[in-house]
């Protein structure tokens, strides 16, 4: 019998997160179950796990980050002679290591996959793999979040309009998971969806909200009447569409996040992300959006072939300068599945599999760097990100808002998000992966 499946995120480490967002996964799960079956989701960001509590399957949500805690989380269920499911992007794009701990596993988006799985564990058939290949068709694509009531998250409502990108970064594994393409959710279905949401700021989640330009006006226009407020990630060419930022700012967006990642050309050529800075210059772009009203939540990547100890510190005034919402400094992360770790590996300059490695802390770097030592690249890093998130400039970005006409409800925004993004960063920093 198949009564009770319990569904877990797991955190990169055993500590909780103070900003954590509701799982997608689990809503999207929990919207191909069948009623007779009972789910729970733990998450284990903010809670405890309770690992002798009876259920008939556990099914895990495994990020690269997360992975070992994740194998660890399933060590303990199988313990207790409960099967284990893995998905997500670590389990696709590192199946033969994941299947080293779990009992199955399903590759690529589950929606398709999910219902067939569970019919098998009805009758004791599990299968090793179950593989989605590419996109499932759009209209599959739902959530429903009753699994998130009660719990402690943040303030936000994480919602999805479409999958895939159709930029090709070599850092990102994207292009790996999806492959070519997008996919977009009906537009009455994501319209509907909101309009049922408690929270009335939304995080569309996509990768990037910006490359469907009609579809993007007729949604604009369609949320618009809903009176939310949102935040999405879109690629900076978004400032060569005044039109377009106008129908944003009018149907509730205010704030953006931006790959900036670097000025050096060189590097954004290796990045294969030159477009980022084609016809307006990044100052250009960003004056632009904040002239529509809309934050900016920029972010940064070192460590790339060209930069050297002084890349850091122009990245940081400009973010201050610019009064960013929120800024990321982060290193160069090449995750499997991104043609970045493929060549990194090949050129032997990758601290192999360090998301097992036991001696592997958040914040060490992964390779080694050709403009200054892994060393050098770790510390910089960090203390970027403490200077940007100092209390003297979060202060100071907070003037500068207030001088532009800020509302005090977006101020209040403003504050809590960078004081949790500053706990976050003090807090992780340094902590063994999956203890």
């Amino acid at each position: 019998m198949l009564r009770k499946i319990t569904l877990i995120k797991p955190n990169i480490y055993s500590s909780r997160s103070k900003g954590a967002l509701p799982p997608l996964f689990a809503a999207a799960l929990a919207a191909h179950t069948p009623e007779d079956i009972h789910l729970k989701l733990y998450d284990d960001r903010i809670e405890s796990i309770p690992f002798d509590e009876p259920t008939d399957l556990a099914a895990i949500h495994i990020d690269t980050f997360s992975a070992l805690r994740a194998y660890r989380i399933a060590g303990e269920y199988r313990k207790r002679g409960v099967k284990v499911i893995a998905g997500g992007f670590h389990a696709t794009l590192c199946p033969d290591e994941t299947l080293q701990h779990v009992d199955s596993i399903i590759t690529g988006d589950a929606e398709e996959q999910w219902p067939a799985l569970l019919e098998d564990a009805r009758h004791n058939r599990l299968k090793t793999r179950y593989e989605q290949k590419g996109f499932i068709k759009p209209e599959r694509i739902r959530f429903k979040r009753d699994l998130f009531l009660g719990k402690k998250y943040g303030p936000v409502e994480m919602v999805q309009w479409g999958r895939g990108c159709t930029y090709d970064c070599e850092f990102c594994s994207v292009k790996s998971f999806y492959g070519n393409g997008q996919i977009w959710r009906p537009i009455e279905d994501v319209v509907e969806e909101v309009a049922g949401l408690k929270k009335k700021i939304v995080f569309f989640a996509d990768d990037n909200l910006f490359h469907n330009r009609s579809g993007l006006v007729r949604f604009l226009k369609e949320i618009k009447p809903l009176r939310i407020k949102w935040v999405c990630q879109v690629s900076v060419t978004i400032a060569q569409d005044p039109e377009l930022l106008g129908l944003m700012a009018d149907s509730g967006c205010f704030i953006v996040l931006i790959g900036i990642e670097s000025f050096n050309a060189s590097n954004l050529k290796l990045m294969n992300k030159s477009w980022n800075i084609s016809r307006l210059g990044i100052q250009e772009a960003v004056n632009i959006i904040r002239s529509f009203g809309i934050f900016i939540f920029g972010t940064f990547i070192f460590g790339y072939d060209h930069d050297t100890p002084d890349s850091f510190q122009y990245a940081v005034e400009f973010a201050s300068r610019n009064n960013f919402f929120l800024a990321n400094f982060n290193p160069l992360y090449p995750l499997p599945g991104s043609r970045l770790y493929q060549r990194y590996k090949k050129d032997n300059r990758l601290l192999d599999n360090w998301w097992l490695r036991e001696d592997y802390y958040y914040g060490k770097s992964m390779f080694e760097p050709l403009g200054m030592s892994s060393g050098v690249l770790e510390k910089k890093v960090y203390e970027a990100k403490l200077q940007f998130n100092s209390w003297k400039s979060i202060l100071n970005r907070a003037g500068g808002l207030m001088k532009s006409g800020v509302p005090l409800e977006k101020l209040a925004l403003f504050f809590y998000s960078n004081y949790i993004n500053r706990s976050e960063i003090i807090h992780k920093q340094g902590k063994t992966l999956g203890v």
